[in-house]
């Protein structure tokens, strides 16, 4: 069944499905980057880290500055509002607060992306903890052409995040640091 409107939009060269078709390939592009590593700290001391929005611009080369912007602790339902060294800004939502294991955040506004997901997985392993961040992002449409350039670079920039993260965690790395920052 059709709608009035549609009975009576102007043909402009492409039939009804093949729209439905293109818009429905619009909205299902998704793009999954997963990455893990081992932390040789204990599971609680990881979680800490994590949870402390102060730590982010340490190990995260997209993070200038991250601040709760809702009241209260930081939890599920929290909102966080993300400043990138550039400027550009976004803000997520604590979907998952589940300590030390699970924390999620889920993307409310950014001028790159329809929607994302962003979760850690904490497991403790052998030698420490296992960290598995995986990121699932909805470009805007006009990214669509990039996904694989996109897929490709956020994988490597996942995996060197996770490794700063490690070496924060670790060796107290801190890229907020002059001594580290390139001119």
């Amino acid at each position: 069944m059709t709608s009035v409107a549609e009975e009576h939009a102007p043909y402009d060269g492409v039939d009804r499905d093949a729209r439905c078709a293109q818009q429905t390939l619009v909205c299902t592009v998704f793009m999954t980057i997963t990455s893990t590593i081992g932390v040789a700290r204990n599971r609680d001391d990881v979680w800490a880290f994590l949870a402390d929005l102060r730590n982010a611009p340490k190990w995260d080369r997209s993070i200038a500055r991250a601040t709760l912007t809702s009241n209260g602790p930081l939890g599920t339902g929290a909102i966080v509002e993300t400043t990138s060294p550039g400027g550009k800004r976004q803000s997520f939502r604590v979907v998952t607060f589940e300590p030390p294991r699970l924390l999620t955040f889920r993307l409310l506004r950014s001028p790159l992306f329809r929607s994302a997901d962003l979760t850690f997985r904490l497991e403790t392993a052998d030698a420490g903890t296992r960290i598995t961040h995986e990121i699932q992002v909805q470009p805007r449409v006009w990214l669509l052409i990039l996904v694989p350039v996109l897929n490709l670079i956020g994988r490597r920039a996942l995996s060197t995040d996770l490794d700063y993260l490690r070496r924060s965690l670790e060796e107290g790395l801190d890229l907020t640091k002059p001594a580290f920052r390139s001119p």
